[in-house]
C-alpha cells in the first residue's frame, strides 16, 4: 500500500476545482501509470531474487485500474503452487552420479536428499521423493504470489510507485491545465 501526502492532493484539487472532474481524473491517471510501474518494479525485483521467468511473474499480476467515480487501483497476483523444476533444478534430467539439488532464490542450490528422484511427466523431469512409509510426494515449491510477497521487494517497489504518483500527479495536473506553467 502506498501513502500518499495530503497536502499534494489538496493542491490538486484546489488547482483543478474549475476543471469538470478535473481532480479525480488527474489523480486516477496519476494512480494507473503508478500501478502500471508498480508491475515492471516488481517483476524486475522478483526476477532479481527467485528463480523465475518475467513473463511467468507478469502473467500472475493483473491491475485493477481507477476510474473517475472509483479512486482505487490495485495490483492483484493469481497463481498455484508449482513445481522445483519450473525454478531450478539441477540435473534437469536423471543422472546417476549426481545428486539433485534445486533452489527457488538466487542463493545457491540445496542438496535435496538421497531420497529425491527425477519422473518423467508430461515431456519433462520432476522431482520427487520417496517417503518412509513407501509412497512418492512430488517436491512442491512456492506459487507466484507467495514469491512476490517477499518483505524486502514489496517495501523497494511500493517506495518507487510512492515517487512515481507524486511525479505523475503533477504530470496530470498539467495535463488537465493544457500545459499551462503554474
Amino acid at each position: 500500500m502506498i501513502e500518499i501526502e495530503h497536502s499534494q492532493l489538496e493542491r490538486a484539487r484546489r488547482v483543478l476545482r474549475g476543471i469538470d472532474n478535473g481532480f479525480a481524473r488527474a489523480v486516477s491517471g496519476a494512480l494507473n501509470r503508478a500501478s502500471s510501474g508498480f508491475v515492471t518494479d516488481m517483476t524486475r525485483e522478483t526476477c532479481s531474487r527467485y528463480h523465475v521467468k518475467a513473463s511467468e511473474v507478469r502473467r500472475a499480476l493483473s491491475v485493477r485500474r481507477a476510474g473517475v467515480n472509483s479512486l482505487v487501483s490495485a495490483v492483484v497476483a493469481r497463481g498455484r503452487r508449482r513445481s522445483l523444476a519450473d525454478y531450478k533444478l539441477l540435473p534437469a534430467s536423471p543422472n546417476r552420479r549426481r545428486e539433485l539439488q534445486g533452489a527457488v532464490k538466487k542463493d545457491g542450490l540445496k542438496p535435496l536428499g538421497a531420497r529425491a528422484f527425477l519422473v518423467e511427466r508430461g515431456g519433462r523431469y520432476l522431482p520427487y521423493v520417496k517417503k518412509r512409509d513407501g509412497g512418492v510426494e512430488p517436491f512442491i515449491s512456492p506459487s507466484i504470489p507467495q514469491i512476490v510477497k517477499n518483505e524486502e521487494t514489496v517495501a523497494e517497489v511500493e517506495r518507487g510507485a510512492a515517487v512515481r504518483f507524486r511525479k505523475r500527479i503533477d504530470h496530470e495536473i498539467l495535463r488537465l491545465l493544457g500545459g499551462l506553467r503554474r
